[in-house]
């Protein structure tokens, strides 16, 4: 789903949405062992929990990038 695609998404789906934005472009602070491996865990429970409600919620999964 593209970005412009998802205002149009959101005005017509009648279910919840829960979307999962993930924005680590900006790397000026490294990042530690540790907050990698929460970030990773809270993507598996975000997926476990979008399979296992799909039909009552919209999951929407954001994972903006740059190259700067």
């Amino acid at each position: 789903t593209s970005a412009k695609e998802l205002p149009s998404i959101v005005a017509t789906v009648r279910k919840p949405i829960v979307k999962l934005a993930i924005n680590r472009h900006n790397n000026k602070y490294s990042y530690t062992s540790s907050s990698d491996e929460m970030l990773m865990k809270n993507m598996e429970l975000f997926d476990k929990l979008s399979i296992r409600l799909n039909n009552r919620i919209l999951f929407i999964k954001d994972v903006t990038s740059s190259e700067e």
